[in-house]
C-alpha cells in the first residue's frame, strides 16, 4: 500500500506504434512515507517503464544513481556496518538534484537498472574522471574504488547490481548503429534496449529492437569422486599464487553440460564423468557474461594432468583445508582493502583462490558446505 502518490500515465508500447486505443499504464511515485511493494508489483512497474521509449520526467527526480567514473571506470562507495569483524561496504546513490549540477547530461547518460527495494528507480551514471568531481564526493566514508576491487568489498546483491551497471554502460556507449543499416538507434526504456526507425529497415520488416548481448561461459568445480580433493587451475593473467575454477564459452551447438566436459578435456586432459548445475552469476568483465556454474567429477584426483600450455600456467589439487585456509586469506585481504595487485608480497607469498564476489568462490564454498561440513 501507498500512502501518498503521484501517478504517472504510461503507454505500454513505444510512442511511434502506440495510437489511442494502446493500453494505459499507472506508475506510482512514492512520497517520503510508504510501504514496500511486493516483489511482483516492484519488477512489473519496473518493466513497463522499460517499455517506453523515454521515462517520465519524475523517473529522474525520484531516482537513486549510482556513479561511475571513465577510464579508469571506478565506482563511488561508502564504508558501511562491520559485520564478523569484517568491513562491509556499500554504494553511495545520490539524488538526482545532485547528479544534475554536475554539467553532465543525465537523461541522455544514464542507464535505468530497475526499481529498488523501496520501489525508487535505480540509474548508474557515468562522469567524467575530473579531479574536482572526485573530490566533491570522496570524504572520509565514500570515495570511488576500482570496479572489480568494488565486487570483492559490496555484498552479493550490490556487485551484482555494479556488474549489471557496468554491462549496460558499455553497450550504450558501444551501440549506437543499428548493424543492419547504419542508422542512428533510439534508446527505449533509458537504453535498455534500442530501436532503429529507418526506411531501410521498416520496408524489410526488420524494425525491431536491438538488446545487450550476453554471453554464456561454464564455470565448473572439478572434484574427484569421492570428492577428497578439488582441481583448480592458473593462467599466466591471474594474479601472483592466484588458483581458480576451469571455465570457458560455449561454442555454437553445445549444452552447457557438454561444455563442461569439453573445457575440461582441453585444459587438463581429463574425462569428466558427472556434471551439476550449482549456481550463477553476470559477470561485467570483460564484457557482458552469463556465468553458469557446475560441479564437475572425474575418476580420480589420482589420474596424470595433462596441461594446456597455450592457455594455463599450472594446475593442481586442493584438499579442503588448503582451500579453507585460501578462504581466509582473502577474507583477510579484502579486510585490509589491499590493492591485489601483481608484486604486492603479501599475495605472492600462498596461493589464493578468487575473493567473494566472484562465482568460482562460491563454488568453492558450496563444495565445501556439501562435502566437508
Amino acid at each position: 500500500m501507498f500512502c501518498k502518490v503521484d501517478r504517472v500515465i504510461l503507454l505500454h508500447k513505444t510512442s511511434q506504434f502506440c495510437n489511442s486505443s494502446s493500453p494505459q499504464i499507472e506508475y506510482c511515485f512514492p512520497n517520503a512515507i510508504r510501504r514496500v511493494s511486493s516483489y511482483v508489483e516492484r519488477i512489473r512497474r519496473g518493466q513497463n517503464l522499460k517499455e517506453n521509449v523515454k521515462l517520465p520526467v519524475k523517473c529522474y527526480e525520484n531516482g537513486n544513481f549510482i556513479l561511475f567514473s571513465q577510464k579508469p571506470r571506478k565506482v563511488l562507495v561508502q564504508k558501511g556496518i562491520q559485520m564478523n569483524k569484517i568491513k562491509q561496504f556499500r554504494l553511495t546513490r545520490e539524488k538526482y538534484q545532485v547528479v544534475s549540477t554536475m554539467g553532465v547530461n543525465v537523461k541522455e547518460n544514464s542507464v535505468f537498472l530497475g526499481l529498488g527495494s523501496d520501489s525508487e528507480p535505480q540509474f548508474a551514471l557515468e562522469i567524467p574522471y575530473d579531479e574536482s568531481l572526485m573530490d566533491k564526493f570522496g570524504n572520509a566514508s565514500a570515495r570511488f574504488l576500482g570496479v572489480r576491487k568494488s565486487l570483492f568489498l559490496l555484498s552479493e546483491a550490490e556487485s551484482s547490481l555494479t556488474s549489471q551497471a557496468c554491462s549496460l554502460l558499455s553497450w550504450h556507449k558501444q551501440k549506437v548503429h543499428c548493424p543492419d543499416c547504419g542508422n542512428l538507434l533510439i534508446n527505449i526504456g533509458c537504453t535498455g534496449s534500442k530501436l532503429c526507425t529507418s526506411e531501410s529497415c521498416s520496408s524489410h520488416k526488420l524494425n525491431k529492437r536491438h538488446y545487450p548481448p550476453i554471453n554464456p561461459v561454464g564455470i565448473s568445480i572439478v572434484s574427484d569422486e569421492l570428492n577428497t580433493k578439488v582441481l583448480l587451475v592458473r593462467q599466466p593473467s591471474h594474479l601472483p599464487g592466484m588458483f581458480t575454477c576451469i571455465a570457458g564459452f560455449l561454442e555454437v551447438g553445445e549444452s552447457v553440460e557438454d561444455n563442461i566436459r569439453r573445457e575440461v578435456a582441453e585444459e587438463v586432459g581429463l574425462d569428466v564423468i558427472k556434471t551439476e548445475y550449482v549456481a550463477s552469476q553476470h559477470w561485467a568483465f570483460p564484457a557482458s557474461r552469463l556465468m553458469l556454474g557446475y560441479h564437475a567429477t572425474v575418476k580420480s584426483a589420482d589420474e596424470k594432468i595433462s596441461l594446456d600450455a597455450a592457455e594455463l600456467e599450472d594446475a593442481a589439487w586442493f584438499t579442503p583445508k588448503q582451500l579453507r585456509e585460501s578462504l581466509e586469506r582473502v577474507t583477510a585481504l579484502a579486510d585490509k582493502e589491499l590493492s591485489m595487485l601483481p608484486g604486492s608480497e603479501e599475495t605472492s607469498s600462498f596461493r589464493w583462490v578468487p575473493p567473494k564476489g566472484a562465482l568460482a568462490n562460491k563454488l568453492i564454498c558450496w563444495w565445501l558446505d556439501r562435502f566437508d561440513s
